[in-house]
């Protein structure tokens, strides 16, 4: 009994009540920094010396990312049997489409994590792939496509490992939560002899004590909620 309310509690923000419009629109944008995300772009940074204004870059960059995906869906399903195209779109559409039913009927809010649509990357990123290689490596199209095509294909690899290699190294991003601990372990790491007095779940206290210097010492109050 102990280990399942645990676990219930554990998955309880699952069922924090959320507007379904919201939801949606983080879906899409968990979709979109699947392939390229440049949301470091999205706050005034230092970047070789030159300061890069904030232009809101993931706003102009997400309708094309869906467009792409939508005409490579498209390409799929005219270019490959039935029984290739259908299985790219069970990927794509089944998984989702679950989490929204979920959250419509239960008013929940699974469908904006991205960790619950991983099958939905996978088909995505199938149906892109077959979409670049097949217009790189056909023979009869004309020349300025497959040089555009190639250049599209470069700019996406770019973009994701751009992303990747920046993202791994940022302390804040917007798939790394609690990123307000960073301001409050700075402060904390400023006095002589910081007593922290807190009564939030123990597992954020844990994770804000490996900000902590050694000489931070801790004070946990437990309530009704604690566990």
């Amino acid at each position: 009994m102990y280990y399942f309310n645990g676990i219930k509690s554990a998955l309880a923000w699952l069922n924090t009540s959320s507007n379904f419009s919201e939801i949606f629109n983080q879906f899409i944008i968990h979709i979109c920094e699947s392939l390229v995300d440049l949301g470091f772009l999205d706050k005034d940074i230092y970047l070789l010396n030159l300061k890069i204004p904030n232009l809101n870059y993931d706003s102009h960059l997400q309708p094309i990312i869906i467009i792409l995906i939508g005409y490579s869906l498209y390409f799929l399903c005219r270019r490959t049997p039935i029984k290739v195209w259908l299985f790219v779109l069970i990927l794509i559409i089944v998984t989702p489409l679950l989490l929204a039913l979920r959250d419509i009927i239960a008013n929940s809010q699974s469908l904006g994590h991205a960790r619950y649509i991983v099958p939905c990357y996978l088909g995505i990123q199938l149906s892109l792939a077959y979409l670049f290689a097949t217009q790189i490596s056909q023979i009869s199209i004309r020349a300025w496509s497959k040089k555009f095509w190639q250049l599209a294909t470069v700019l996406l690899i770019s973009g994701g490992i751009l992303s990747c290699a920046i993202s791994s190294q940022a302390l804040t991003w917007s798939n790394k939560y609690n990123s307000n601990q960073y301001q409050a372990a700075r402060v904390i790491n400023q006095c002589d002899r910081p007593l922290l007095i807190s009564d939030v779940k123990f597992t954020k206290v844990l994770s804000l004590s490996h900000l902590l210097k050694p000489k931070a010492q801790f004070q946990l109050i437990k309530n009704s909620n604690f566990f």
